[in-house]
């Protein structure tokens, strides 16, 4: 399934999920699947850079949860602006995706001491979780470190600090560790690419691809390390593939981000 396919499919079914509601007079987030339709609507809109209708689906998330998508979308999105603006949330989970968020904000802008104070409070969060929310929280707090090591120079923490993240969730299912809020391939690919080396990126976008085709970003970033080796037949011919699965200005794809 390309990205418009799951953009599509699932603005329909959470279309559907609400007139279905609205019949029975009761709120969406009653029934079994609309979060789940919700998730995978916004994915889709935020792996395009489909920003009206990524905006359609977050006003729909506004309604249905305490604020974790609409936190992970501004995050995708580079929204730092509105993630730093959000209020500290009283759900546990939430809070550590909002310190996790911020840290990403401040790393963003070269604050490496805030990014640093923003990883310590979300590890201090994730010491009073349990079960899935610990799991994952540590594994949010593994890819903040890794943004910190970067800032701090040391890119070899860093990109071991992506690589076990990439294993760590390599078998989850799209529901656990969606990869349009947590883009661990992307940057990985771009770290190593900016570092000089272009084969390591190669195959960390290839692999992204694996996990999630069409990826537009990742996509991009192949053709970008195709290019550095010389292969510049090979990056071309990705280039159908990636218009067609990018709705967004070119200057959004960037290996920096």
């Amino acid at each position: 399934m390309c990205s418009s396919d799951l953009e599509r499919a699932n603005r329909t079914a959470v279309d559907d999920d609400r007139a279905y509601a609205a019949a029975l007079k009761e709120k969406p987030e009653q029934l079994d699947y609309y979060e789940h339709n919700l998730d995978f609507y916004l994915g889709g809109a935020l792996m395009l850079d489909d920003r009206s209708e990524a905006e359609r689906a977050l006003s729909f998330a506004r309604q249905a949860d305490d604020g974790t998508a609409e936190i992970l979308a501004y995050a995708r999105e580079r929204r730092w602006n509105d993630v730093l603006a959000f209020a500290e949330p009283k759900d546990n989970f939430t809070l550590i995706v909002w310190h996790y968020a911020r840290g990403l904000a401040r790393a963003d802008a070269g604050n490496a001491v805030e990014a640093r104070a923003e990883l310590a409070a979300l590890q201090v969060v994730v010491g009073t979780a349990t079960g899935f929310r610990q799991r994952a929280g540590g594994t949010l707090a593994l890819i903040l470190a890794a943004h910190v090591a970067h800032l701090d120079g040391d890119d070899a923490t860093a990109v071991k600090d992506l690589r076990d993240v990439v294993a760590q969730t390599a078998t989850l299912p799209p529901e656990l560790f969606a990869p349009w809020y947590f883009p661990v391939g992307e940057w990985l690919g771009g770290l190593l690419l900016r570092s000089g080396d272009a084969a390591g990126a190669e195959a960390a976008y290839r692999a992204d691809l694996a996990r999630t085709p069409h990826n537009a970003r990742s996509l991009y970033g192949l053709q970008q390390a195709l290019t550095r080796e010389g292969r510049v037949s090979e990056a071309r011919a990705l280039g159908g593939e990636l218009d067609a699965n990018w709705r967004g200005p070119q200057t959004d794809l960037q290996i920096e981000d």
